[in-house]
């Protein structure tokens, strides 16, 4: 028979054991509760020889006193901004994901992880999380509010990165607003996530891309401000005349001058490459000197 010595022995070889086992570690808390899932957690002696199906009413206490470890824990956290108080909560949450993943309280099981990840400056792990919050179930509650979340993670990680580090960040946030933008089209926010998306993609010079992003922020419904159109259009049109798209960039650049005011600093500058660009489109002989320039 196998025992554990919490103030005492407690058989578990039987499925019934269990109950005796939690009258008796109840008395202790927060702690008999720990010691209660470390006794039944999933791969212990207990399961070795039996099925959720054979115990049913133990998995339902060891589901219900991780829970409560990991609420406990978040909420020590936050009172006291304690490391050990998020990593225990961190453990907690990620035992609940382990032992029941398709749980119905997993996605919002996962969004908690995250936020707390969020609280204890762990970004990148948070970003992670949030995405795998948004993609990874079907849709719910908390889908398009944790994929929005994701983004902001990726933006409080990347300053704190350098190098081939940072550069590999920060395309991985491009994608995950791509991602975000195709999920959620109805989203609030998904106007300026294109917009800024298609900035950082003609930033990166990746123009075919920047044209087809550049494209649906000017697709989108409702429209996006003024402002976000005049940044998708010039940089659709920087990007069309890099890939010898004249005639389109020649549209695109009259487009961005209507949306300037009269006095704005831009305007000069629009107005001459948007003449270039007609003269080039109209002179095949001058196409040669415009990809030359």
């Amino acid at each position: 028979m196998g025992y554990c010595n919490f103030e005492g022995p407690i058989a578990v070889d039987s499925p019934g054991d269990y109950f005796f086992a939690f009258l008796f570690l109840n008395r202790f808390g927060f702690a008999g509760k720990q010691a209660f899932v470390e006794r039944y957690a999933f791969g212990s002696a207990f399961w070795a020889k039996r099925t959720v199906q054979d115990a049913p009413e133990v998995a339902d206490q060891l589901k219900a006193n991780l829970k409560d470890l990991a609420q406990y824990y978040h909420a020590q956290a936050q009172k006291n901004k304690k490391a050990e108080d998020y990593a225990a909560a961190t453990r907690w949450y990620r035992a609940m994901l382990t032992s029941f993943p398709k749980d119905a309280a997993a996605p919002e099981t996962r969004f908690l992880l995250a936020e707390l990840l969020v609280e204890s400056g762990h970004f990148g792990e948070a970003a992670q999380e949030y995405e795998r919050t948004a993609y990874e179930y079907p849709p719910h509650a908390r889908s398009s509010q944790a994929g929005y979340a994701a983004l902001l993670a990726y933006n409080k990680q990347e300053p704190l990165l350098n190098g081939d580090a940072r550069g590999k960040w920060h395309k991985q946030g491009i994608e995950s607003s791509l991602m975000f933008a195709t999920s959620f089209p109805d989203h609030a926010e998904t106007g300026a996530v294109l917009t800024k998306a298609a900035e950082s993609l003609f930033e990166l010079k990746d123009f075919d891309r920047t044209i087809e992003v550049a494209n649906l922020v000017l697709q989108h419904k409702p429209a996006v401000n003024a402002q976000r159109q005049r940044v998708a259009t010039s940089v659709l049109a920087h990007s069309l005349f890099d890939r010898n798209r004249f005639a389109e960039a020649e549209a695109a650049y009259l487009q961005v001058q209507r949306l300037l005011p009269p006095n704005d600093p831009e305007r000069a500058a629009i107005v001459e490459r948007k003449l270039t660009t007609a003269e080039v489109a109209e002179t095949p002989a001058a196409v040669a000197t415009a990809v030359k320039a």
